[in-house]
């Protein structure tokens, strides 16, 4: 077993016992039963005596509450199933004058005091008898009111804030973190049981971080710490991607500056570019040492998480939140390379050949679309040659694995899928992210789908985005 596996191992292990732990925790909580609450009450006895005067299946009412002073009641009482016969003119000719001799009845005098009809819609007011009873049943609950059971048969995973290790933390991981939070309370408010996991990224590019620590080390200023160098690095990636790539030296002094400190052989755009080809294969190098579990880039990469991890408590503390779990890509890519490897041999999954990518091309002329995008789509086909991707309805598809052969994001979240429902086993699982991520996910979900990483609606996938 190489390093990178023996600490997954190690951390796999972890989250057991933390499950355990969990679960047998949800079984002790006594919340108040949902159903007790004054209005989920009041609502399930009109269920109950409306659908046994309509003595044809089961009625749904829906509730809305309502101001008093404009439209003449408290609640609103709504019954679409009705509508289906005849629409709003049948309802109200043949629904509504024994719905209001119901609720006007002997059945609802302690509850209701009035019943009014607007259109199609009931307004019911309120008895002061209902109203009282309910504040003192409020009252009787303390510090438990708003908790209830309503959602005792779920267990929710809440995948939210989810940082990149050697970077900072930015308005969209503070958005996350919040949102994320926040609704995992509320579900745990509501008796589901809740895992909060914070997914960071501490594997992807990683290989750039390793070798630009070893090349520059000795270049970084000293009063520089360990987690300020790492976001050195990624400074200097941005730099040279920006420059190097097309063979153009800095015109910004600052950035000369810096290209000047970390490759001081370079002196022009040319001798830039070819420094920075250098740097990029020897990174692709790291990386896949890295992921093959080599001791010595484990210890380092491991060192620079805790320091990047370190840097995030800080903020998680002012805030003064707990998030269970901190799982990284680093502890899926393994599941998600078995996922690939599976779907390539059962067929679900494809190889992306020059025959594939010359179909959907043919496709695409068939298509009414502008010169300009069909040219974006044809170029986005030709990119994927090479790669393994899981074909979507519709003629979308989803890239797994690089072309050389390495994981990618949509690795290690096909990965993800598999670990938390071996693990942790949600019904529901939710991914905090921002509303850019949105055909990401959408994928994402439609690939699990297609993978037979999810069956029958189970778990349900929610992107929360914002």
């Amino acid at each position: 077993m190489n390093e990178l596996a023996r600490r997954n191992e190690v951390r796999r292990r972890e989250v057991q016992a933390f499950r355990d732990e969990a679960v047998a925790a949800h079984r002790r909580r006594a919340l108040p039963p949902f159903g007790d609450y004054p209005l989920p009450k009041l609502k399930a006895r009109l269920a109950d005596a409306l659908s046994a005067r309509w003595g044809r299946g089961r009625l749904e009412p829906q509730i809305e509450t309502i101001d008093r002073e404009q439209f003449g009641g408290d609640l609103v009482v709504k019954l679409p199933q009705l509508l289906r016969d005849g629409g709003p003119k049948g309802f109200i000719a043949n629904h509504l004058p024994w719905i209001v001799a119901l609720l006007e009845g002997p059945d609802f005098a302690d509850a209701i005091a009035r019943v009014e009809t607007k259109g199609m819609y009931v307004n019911v007011t309120l008895s002061d008898r209902w109203l009282l009873d309910s504040a003192q049943a409020v009252a009787d609950l303390g510090a438990r009111f708003g908790l209830s059971d309503a959602q005792a048969a779920r267990t929710f995973l809440v995948d939210y804030s989810s940082p990149n290790v050697a970077k900072v933390l930015h308005a969209g991981h503070i958005r996350s973190t919040i949102i994320g939070h926040v609704l995992s309370n509320l579900h745990e408010g509501s008796g589901a049981l809740v895992y909060r996991v914070n997914h960071i990224n501490d594997f992807g590019g990683f290989g750039f971080t390793l070798e630009g620590w070893r090349r520059f080390e000795a270049l970084f200023p000293e009063d520089m710490a360990g987690n300020e160098r790492l976001l050195e690095i990624y400074r200097i990636r941005r730099v040279m991607e920006k420059h190097a790539g097309a063979g153009i030296w800095p015109e910004d002094a600052e950035e000369q500056a810096l290209a000047a400190r970390y490759f001081p052989e370079a002196r022009d755009g040319a001798r830039l570019k070819a420094a920075w080809q250098d740097f990029v294969a020897a990174a692709d190098a790291r990386f896949a040492a890295l992921e093959a579990g080599a001791g010595e880039e484990v210890a380092l990469w491991a060192l620079m998480v805790e320091w990047s991890l370190a840097d995030f408590e800080t903020f998680y503390d002012a805030l003064n939140l707990r998030i269970d779990l901190v799982l990284g890509e680093s502890f899926y890519f393994d599941a998600g390379d078995r996922v690939v490897d599976e779907s390539l041999a059962n067929g679900r999954a494809v190889l992306y050949a020059r025959e594939h990518a010359d179909a959907d091309i043919a496709r695409l002329d068939a298509l009414d679309i502008q010169p300009a995008e069909r040219e974006k789509r044809a170029e986005a086909i030709e990119k994927d040659i090479g790669a393994v991707v899981v074909p979507l309805e519709g003629g979308e598809r989803y890239v797994v694995r690089r072309a050389d052969g390495r994981s990618i994001y949509a690795t290690r979240d096909l990965g993800a899928i598999r670990v938390r429902r071996e693990l942790l086993d949600p019904t529901d699982l939710s991914y905090v992210v921002g509303q850019e991520q949105r055909v990401h996910f959408d994928r994402l979900f439609k690939a699990a789908q297609a993978l037979g990483l999810a069956e029958a609606g189970m778990p349900h996938f929610h992107h929360v985005w914002f």
